[in-house]
């Protein structure tokens, strides 16, 4: 299964990248369904992914910090008509005319019901097993949308 595999199982990695880095970040609605340990640990699952690259990503309150690009992460219920994207996708960037919104919109119940859905079948998992695959998942999703 994708969501338990190591980013360093994959060959070609990408050498890490020297230099000055590119910094991001994001400012996490209250809407959006996810605590404060959650945002952390996917923050930091969003990094695994962009580190290697040069690039950083903090999670900040809008206009705070330094930032070479601010990224809103918003639930699925924040998002109007024009944002709309397919029902089953868990994360994604709008777009209008051909380039990306600098906005996520993020559904965690569809995270949620997917990590269930692939549960025991006495419907029983750890807190912390449940947590790590959260992790895992919203974060490996965000950072393909940032890559956008």
């Amino acid at each position: 299964m994708i969501l338990v595999m190591n980013a360093a199982a994959f060959a070609g990695q990408p050498e890490p990248v020297s230099g000055a880095a590119l910094r991001v970040c994001l400012t996490f609605s209250q809407a959006l369904e996810m605590d404060a340990p959650l945002k952390t640990s996917v923050l930091a699952e969003v990094n695994r992914v962009w580190q290697p690259m040069g690039i950083t990503v903090n999670g900040t309150e809008e206009g705070v910090g330094p930032c070479d690009r601010w990224i809103l992460v918003k639930s699925a219920m924040e998002a109007a008509p024009e944002d709309a994207a397919r029902e089953t996708a868990i994360a994604w960037v709008p777009f209008v005319e051909k380039r990306a919104r600098r906005v996520v919109f993020v559904r965690m119940s569809h995270a949620r019901a997917l990590i269930e859905a692939f549960g025991p079948r006495n419907g029983l998992r750890p807190p912390a097993e449940t947590h790590a695959l959260l992790t895992r998942l919203v974060g490996r999703s965000l950072a393909h949308e940032i890559g956008h």
